[in-house]
């Protein structure tokens, strides 16, 4: 799919499906759709189908949020095959923005030198790029105005240490299923100081959390349903989702805090524990001083879960002792492994299960 028909009135009015990978199949799912590689169920491939209206609708709502406008130059630094960034190209298209795509590999200091030289204004990363900028300590440069973090949590630490660069980062909170963000940090944060905990709803959702917080979604950017194997499931009016919530209101705004995800809590000797928290604890500790550094929940007999440090970096052995005195003792790593390589997707995030496999 060519940048030319991303920018087509022809392309967002027409009853036609598009995949954003070659292989979407295409005559399982609804016409006028969007096909988007999502993770498979029991072996077999998945793909969510969100209406392009649906997309525009997510996308007039980050314009918005973020007070985008034809002005803005926006970078494309993720896939166009997955939500974040194809998004860009839908926000791009309502308001005559134009898009500068980042060519080649993810390297940190390019994308400082692309930014300043085509002076750009917006961008979304994912956390692993915030990491990598301020590991290498780049300055931002004066044109860029917000960066929409998504595809994970970015650890307190990092975001403070990113906004001291120029970096301004603004966390949020989305999925697949809802054509990229749900909430978001307002703008006013980039002058009240970096809270990851504190996300505005964007006003087209409509969102409720039951006593244990898990999310339901409802609203007109919500994906139509997924072709699973070589059959269609639709979603219906309202999405159940694996995710955990806080919601609040606060002077006529509604907001959200992320608590984590069901795959994403671990049972250690009878304890529930939270991963990506103690993930960013182990962020904030490893940046500047030593490359990426991964938590690894592997199956214990006696404990149920144990957790494993992982990296490339040898150095990152000395993180475990001063980790371990600031955790609560079933919350502590229980060794370290040296490993060649990490497995990453496309986003940068880390293949969680084939490095525990490894680690096993």
């Amino acid at each position: 799919m060519g940048s030319a028909e991303l920018t087509s009135t022809a392309f967002w009015h027409s009853n036609d499906s598009h995949g954003l990978s070659a292989v979407a199949p295409l005559g399982l799912a609804p016409r006028g759709h969007l096909l988007v590689q999502t993770s498979g169920t029991e072996g077999m491939s998945k793909w969510c189908a969100i209406s392009k209206q649906a997309f525009l609708a997510n996308a007039e709502a980050v314009n918005t949020h973020l007070a985008a406008s034809a002005e803005d130059r926006w970078l494309l630094a993720l896939p166009i095959h997955h939500v974040g960034g194809f998004a860009i190209h839908a926000r791009a298209w309502l308001n005559g923005a134009a898009v500068v795509p980042f060519e080649g590999r993810w390297d940190a200091e390019r994308f400082a030198t692309v930014c300043r030289a085509e002076r750009i204004t917006l961008t979304s990363l994912v956390p692993t790029q915030v990491f990598d900028l301020v590991q290498q300590q780049l300055r931002a440069p004066a044109s860029i105005r917000a960066i929409v973090v998504g595809g994970g949590a970015l650890a307190k630490e990092l975001g403070q240490r990113a906004r001291a660069l120029g970096w301004p980062v603004l966390q949020s909170f989305g999925m697949t299923e809802t054509g990229s963000q749900i909430a978001t940090e307002p703008l006013s944060h980039l002058f009240s100081g970096f809270d990851p905990e504190k996300l505005e709803v964007l006003p087209h959702w409509d969102l409720q959390a039951d006593a244990d917080g898990t999310l339901t979604v409802q609203g007109p950017a919500l994906a139509s349903g997924y072709v699973i194997g070589n059959q269609w499931k639709p979603i219906g009016n309202s999405l159940l989702t694996r995710d955990r919530v806080q919601l609040w209101s606060e002077d006529g705004r509604r907001f959200l805090r992320f608590l984590g995800r069901d795959s994403q809590m671990l049972k250690i000797l009878g304890e529930l524990v939270a991963l990506p928290p103690l993930q960013s604890r182990l962020d904030s500790l490893a940046l500047g001083r030593v490359d990426r550094c991964v938590l690894v929940p592997v199956e214990d007999a006696r404990r149920g879960t144990s957790l494993v440090l992982a990296s490339t970096d040898a150095r990152a052995v000395g993180l475990v002792d001063e980790f371990n005195a600031s955790v609560q003792p079933f919350e502590r790593i229980e060794r370290f492994v040296r490993v060649a390589d990490l497995p990453l997707t496309d986003l940068g995030k880390v293949r969680l299960a084939e490095l525990a496999a490894r680690i096993a």
